[in-house]
């Protein structure tokens, strides 16, 4: 879904993954897994996108991190650019 819209870019890969398992977490070996993504990739991407609030940590043990995606950010990003485009391009044009 994230790669149509904004490219193939590492963090629309790791969203898609997320988005495709959105009540369970991972832990970065398997996001690595599922996104064909590196290690020294995917742990950045990983922190820029919970610094955005659109991932979080939800646990940890000694070796791992575990992350969920935050379905109620991404519904209040993706309302506030429909109600602009509706804006623009007025309410028969959007969506």
């Amino acid at each position: 879904m994230f790669k149509d819209i904004v490219g193939d870019t590492p963090e629309a890969r790791i969203l898609d993954f997320l988005l495709l398992h959105p009540h369970t977490s991972h832990n970065l070996s398997k996001i690595i897994e599922g996104t064909n993504l590196n290690f020294r990739t995917a742990q950045k991407k990983m922190e820029n996108l919970i610094e955005c609030g659109a991932v979080e940590v939800v646990h940890e043990d000694k070796k791992s991190k575990y992350y969920i995606i935050k379905m109620e950010r991404l519904v209040a990003e993706f309302e506030k650019i429909a109600g602009c485009l509706e804006t623009i391009l007025g309410s028969s044009s959007v969506f």
